[in-house]
């Protein structure tokens, strides 16, 4: 377990090298990390092109083309929050964002295969900071408010390749990210941003 912690780490490391010389040459690799179908390339592309050290939240508040390029139309985007007691899904609009923040330089943050962060959302980790990855079966649901029922996601997600992915700094789950494969490509799906008082 040791040695794949620190054989991520080190990949992640030589891929940050990787793009730093793809930017000085002229020739960005991250865009055909982008494409690929292995997840921690994608996710390398992602989190090095658009969270950090970036407002990505502004970035889907404003509908940029660089968050549009990591989300499948035809799908769609969804942040879950809870301005209440409530987790709700957002699926327009501003997706409930009022404040703005630059998420931290994940950059060479160890990734975890299959694991989960032990704490980190109500009371600090027990676990190491770090990129916390898993494929899932089940997607979070929607909340209705007038009937007390929970609302499915779409069927047409129901067979797709779901990865839940956790990003632990500094002790805490900053981030919990949902992404999906359709056509031999990874998207973004939802952010879920609900805190412990859902």
């Amino acid at each position: 377990m040791i040695l794949t912690k620190e054989q991520s780490s080190l990949e992640r490391r030589i891929d940050s090298l990787n793009q730093k010389i793809a930017e000085l040459t002229g020739n960005n690799e991250t865009n055909s990390f982008r494409d690929s179908r292995n997840f921690e390339n994608f996710l390398y592309s992602f989190l090095s092109t658009v969270y950090s050290n970036q407002k990505i939240d502004s970035l889907i508040s404003i509908s940029s083309p660089r968050i549009l390029d990591f989300v499948e139309p035809s799908i769609g985007f969804g942040r879950f929050w809870n301005m209440g007691a409530a987790c709700n899904l957002y699926s327009e609009g501003d997706f409930g964002y009022y404040g703005l923040p630059v998420q931290p330089d994940v950059a060479n943050l160890p990734l975890f295969k299959n694991q989960d962060p032990q704490g980190g959302f109500c009371d600090e980790a027990s676990t190491p900071d770090g990129i916390y990855y898993k494929q899932v079966n089940n997607l979070p649901e929607d909340w209705d408010m007038e009937t007390g029922e929970s609302i499915p996601p779409p069927r047409k997600l129901k067979y797709l390749n779901k990865i839940m992915v956790q990003v632990q700094y500094n002790y805490w789950v900053v981030k919990t990210m949902y992404f999906i494969e359709s056509n031999d490509k990874w998207y973004l799906l939802y952010f879920d941003d609900c805190d412990c008082s859902a």
